[in-house]
């Protein structure tokens, strides 16, 4: 039995999960919005009411808790409104499972995520929905800016995306969407694709239903700052080499094994070479990176592919090719030479500062 079956099996069993549901309203609401929780008491309660002062106000919030241990529960039934559904997991499945526990008990015609820790700007639904209403009906996907801040509510940088369209060329190398809080998906394309995979672990999740969703539907965007992202550097899945490598691996396998790779160059489409080289470079250093930190020799390999793939894709710019031929000489050497630039970079920004 694979893990997609025995992620179905819990979910079927009544003992698996408690469903702490109000009474139903008495109209079906346009916009399901989808909270997969897990431990994050300290920041659901931001999140909630980012979604509860939206000029938009015709919707259901679904809160899918992954089994935390915190008072979680506590702060959501705190909010006493009947539009919020709270569930509880019986036993903690990840957070593609327990997105896809709230799309199953979701009944709106909009799907929107948010993750516990990420909030909305004030007019975030109300730009989503009038934009997939006015669009054609193969648009299945609005997505929009971000601003990603720390754990001091300090703006670190924004993010305002451009790309629409059939994005697939594009998305099978950078999530260039983003994380789930920024997207808003017309139903009938999610339950087409079945939602999240289970078997591709958080960080590369959200890219995997992108690419799938982009093979049946056109994206659109809104290029406009509406979600606020917390980027924290506590309980990050990018700070465990396994997951990272696991996860990278399986969506490769899964979305690149039958592409010819070494043909890109000549394939430019909607996504521009020079950027899809910056991407298959990011890939190979993660990978290379990882790999030599738990001593997997498959992902030393693959990542080694992918940064002499950004090379061939972009001949101007030989850092790939720098970091393919270091990674050669082994693990210390190419540890030292990230340590030396990283300490390069600091440099040059002590002594910018120091002029100015």
């Amino acid at each position: 039995m694979n893990s997609q079956q025995l992620v179905t099996k819990a979910l079927a069993n009544e003992q698996d999960c408690n469903y702490h549901l109000p009474s139903p309203c008495s109209r079906i609401p346009v916009i399901s919005v989808i909270i997969p929780t897990y431990n994050r008491a300290h920041s659901i309660g931001k999140s909630i009411n980012s979604i509860l002062i939206q000029s938009y106000q015709n919707f259901e919030v679904i809160v899918v808790d992954d089994r935390s241990t915190d008072n979680t529960e506590e702060i959501v039934k705190s909010f006493n409104d009947p539009r919020i559904k709270y569930i509880r997991h019986q036993h903690n499945l990840g957070a593609a499972v327990a997105r896809n526990t709230g799309i199953e008990k979701s009944r709106g015609r909009y799907i929107a995520f948010l993750d516990s820790d990420d909030e909305w700007l004030p007019h975030k639904l109300t730009k989503q929905v009038e934009l997939l209403e006015q669009c054609k009906p193969e648009v299945g996907v609005v997505y929009t800016g971000l601003e990603i801040v720390n754990e001091f509510n300090q703006i670190q940088r924004t993010k305002v995306p451009t790309y629409r369209g059939y994005l697939r060329n594009t998305l099978l190398f950078a999530n260039v969407v983003g994380t789930p809080s920024t997207v808003m998906v017309k139903r009938e394309y999610l339950e087409r694709v079945r939602g999240f995979d289970p078997d591709i672990l958080q960080f590369a999740a959200d890219a995997d239903l992108w690419v799938r969703l982009s093979e049946s539907c056109e994206f659109e965007v809104i290029s406009e700052v509406l979600v606020r992202y917390l980027e924290s550097d506590s309980d990050r899945l990018s700070t465990n080499p396994k997951a990272v490598v696991k996860s990278i691996l399986a969506f490769i396998n899964k979305h690149h094994k039958n592409l010819n790779l070494n043909n890109l160059n000549k394939e430019k489409n909607n996504f521009l070479v020079k950027e899809r080289a910056e991407h298959l470079f990011y890939t190979g250093r993660l990978l290379v990176c990882n790999g030599f930190i738990i001593s997997d020799p498959k992902a030393i390999e693959m990542g080694r592919r992918y940064l002499f793939l950004a090379f061939r894709n972009n001949f101007f710019k030989l850092k790939p090719f720098l970091y393919y031929g270091i990674s050669l000489l082994g693990k210390n050497a190419f540890f030292n030479y990230i340590q030396l630039e990283n300490n390069s970079r600091k440099f040059i920004s002590s002594y910018i500062l120091k002029r100015e």
